[in-house]
């Protein structure tokens, strides 16, 4: 259960999506406040406890009541906090000892920066839209990833905090209570209308109305639900607040918001760029791989150059599969592939060194002997080579961690046609251009390669055959391309995170309905097909056809799970 304690809707917003994304219901602490209910509240799954941050402290309140409190059920507990500045103090060390007083589990705490609403000191200046945009856009991301931590049943990563400065905030936080929060400077305006809404969300009860106009009392939190929710903005605090805009989150996120198509790009934080020549590197941030490709020069030598956008082209369904290379047609590559057709795709490692040699040779106009002068890889045969020791293959840079050899299938759009540049030219001109392969442009190309043969390293290809985990991932950087006239960007390797794929198992009947709908003599046992129930529905068809083509292929006329097995090894054996 998500429990929440909110004012001006920052917290609720944050507690409602929690709930949303956990499958589990939401509760209002504030009647429970004000009434000082402190009956037993009961939860299956664990307590999430969403709180703001008052001068980096829980709300003393709050602390109170918790303390008070009554838990049942579920023994773990986390808490999320939110704040303007998205650091919660010494509030995490308070929330532990809450917790353990009680008996129960503290399963840690998240930090969610939200829009600065404390509206009563001159010198915090009320936030932009842009920057609410913002922070709303950043805080749905950190409540997604604290969502996936709880559902996981993880604890959440804390900071820890000295003992000094748990008493120094909790000294801080109370002197503020007692010294830095009259409520005597609150007042409203002619727009009053006597709606009563501030009473009604005051935490303290410390508003009456008194011929239809608020009073305040001594007992304010400074909480600024009054402020934040009078729906007239009648509500002011001294002169600090009457320039300011009156915050309440609902003006971003709820059924108050302007629903446009403009407005939710306010909202996103999003802004329109335009695109414009190589706009994968000039007008995004897209991740690429890292690839030298060897192709063969005219007198049978191999040279390399780098690339990164290469992309798998033909993935099922055809007799061969195959990658896209997209180049510019004058690169030495572009013409050693219309000549020659044959190109290894090498994928290098993560290191600093590599990827400075492959920005040594991206650079344009130098020929293939410049370029391969200096050469700081190793270059061995392939298997293409092994099997045909007379052809003339591109060879393998040794430090790969894979490679792909690839012929370019030139009869593809008609590019079979295709020819070299003129002497001297620096581009085509051409009457027609193909649309997705050959010379596609005056400076651009596109070539469909068909894949021949993937080489691995043992261990890469081991944990490809049987499954991988975490560490046998090879470290392959990621390219972002030429940017600032300056630099070519990459991103480092980095630890490798599984996502467990959400199962959705079919019913037996739904799969012998499928099975059964095929026109065949072969027939499935229902232990056998209760082996591919966790297939999706749309790629039932499919693997039932797939089983049904091994069976005729094999005399088989009944499939069991004997038979399902060795269907389903099938696949790691044609790998290796």
């Amino acid at each position: 259960m998500v429990l929440y304690l909110s004012a001006t809707g920052d917290t609720k917003y944050v507690a409602e999506l929690l709930a949303k994304k956990l499958g589990d219901e939401s509760l209002d602490l504030i009647k429970r406040i004000r009434n000082n209910d402190n009956s037993v509240i009961r939860s299956k799954k664990p307590f999430v406890i969403c709180a703001p941050i008052y001068v980096s402290y829980i709300p003393i309140f709050l602390k109170d009541f918790l303390s008070r409190q009554k838990f049942a059920g579920n023994r773990k507990v986390y808490f999320v906090f939110t704040s303007g500045g998205g650091h919660s103090g010494a509030a995490g060390a308070a929330a532990e000892n809450i917790v353990r007083r009680k008996n129960m589990l503290f399963m840690g705490y998240a930090d969610v920066a939200m829009p600065n609403n404390y509206m009563a000191l001159k010198f915090i200046p009320a936030p932009s839209e842009e920057k609410i945009n913002a922070l709303l856009n950043d805080a749905r991301y950190t409540i997604l990833r604290t969502a996936h931590a709880i559902a996981q049943g993880k604890k959440i990563r804390t900071r820890h905090i000295t003992y000094a400065e748990s008493l120094a905030t909790k000294a801080l936080a109370d002197f503020w209570k007692k010294h830095m929060q009259p409520s005597k400077a609150f007042y409203t305006t002619d727009k009053c209308i006597g709606c009563g809404k501030c009473v009604s969300v005051c935490p303290l009860n410390n508003i009456v109305l008194d011929n239809g106009r608020p009073v305040w009392k001594a007992s304010c939190a400074h909480c600024m639900a009054c402020i934040g929710n009078c729906p007239v903005e009648a509500i002011e605090y001294g002169s600090i607040t009457q320039t300011k805009p009156k915050y309440n989150v609902r003006k971003y996120t709820g059924k108050n918001s302007n629903s446009s198509g403009t407005a939710l790009l306010r909202r996103s934080g999003f802004v329109s760029l335009r695109p414009v020549d190589n706009f994968y590197q000039s007008s995004l941030f897209f991740p690429m791989p890292v690839v030298l490709v060897s192709t063969l020069t005219d007198d049978g030598k191999t040279t390399c150059g780098p690339y990164s956008l290469i992309a798998p082209f033909y993935v099922a369904g055809k007799d061969y599969y195959a990658f896209m290379l997209e180049c510019r047609n004058s690169s030495n590559t572009a013409q050693n592939l219309i000549k020659n057709k044959k190109c290894v795709i090498n994928f290098l490692p993560d290191d600093g060194g590599i990827f400075k040699e492959c920005v040594r040779l991206g650079w344009p106009g130098d020929t293939p002997a410049e370029k391969m002068k200096d050469f700081a890889f190793h270059l061995e045969e392939g298997h293409r080579k092994a099997e045909d020791p007379a052809g003339a293959y591109p060879k393998v840079i040794s430090e790969a961690v894979q490679a792909v050899e690839c012929t370019w299938v030139d009869t593809l759009d008609g590019a079979q046609d295709d020819m070299p540049l003129a002497e001297n030219a620096d581009h085509y001109e051409l009457e027609k251009y193909h649309d997705f392969n050959g010379i596609t442009s005056p400076y651009g190309a596109h070539f469909v390669l068909k894949i021949e043969k993937i080489l691995m390293k043992q261990k890469y290809r081991d944990a490809v055959v049987n499954g991988v985990r975490p560490a046998d991932f090879p470290p392959l950087p990621v390219d972002y391309g030429y940017r600032d006239s300056k630099n070519f960007w990459y991103h480092k390797h980095s630890r490798m995170i599984p996502e467990l794929l959400p199962q959705r198992q079919t019913t037996l009947s739904s799969v012998r309905y499928a099975a059964d709908r095929l026109q065949t003599d072969v027939t499935f046992t229902d232990a056998a097909l209760e082996r591919i129930a966790n297939v999706p529905r749309i790629f039932l068809p499919t693997v039932l056809k797939g089983c049904v083509k091994w069976a005729e292929e094999n005399n088989v006329k009944v499939i069991d799970v004997k038979e399902m097995e060795i269907i389903n090894d099938k696949r790691s054996k044609e790998k290796s």
